[in-house]
């Protein structure tokens, strides 16, 4: 979610991936969430221990726009397929 006020909990961090951009969280039907699914490398890379979720991680994006970021696990209905190789 784009962070309106530019506060959340703090400044924002840098950006925290090199090849995972904004465009590639699919945005929800009204473009106001966008969500993807992201491995535990890449989430360890905002959280340490995401422990049911975590809200407001703060981040800059390389076109200098702030996003809020949360992390949660998947319920067993959003598994993928093969969980191993995703």
């Amino acid at each position: 979610m784009e962070a309106t006020d530019g506060g959340g909990r703090g400044a924002a961090g840098e950006w925290p991936w090199e090849d995972v951009n904004v465009e590639d969280f699919e945005p929800d039907e009204n473009g106001f969430i966008r969500t993807s699914l992201l491995s535990r490398d890449l989430v360890a890379e905002v959280t340490e221990v995401p422990s049911g979720g975590i809200f407001g991680i703060v981040v800059e994006a390389p076109n200098d726009t702030q996003w809020t970021i949360a992390v949660r696990p998947l319920l067993p209905d959003e598994l993928p397929e093969d969980p191993l190789t995703q």
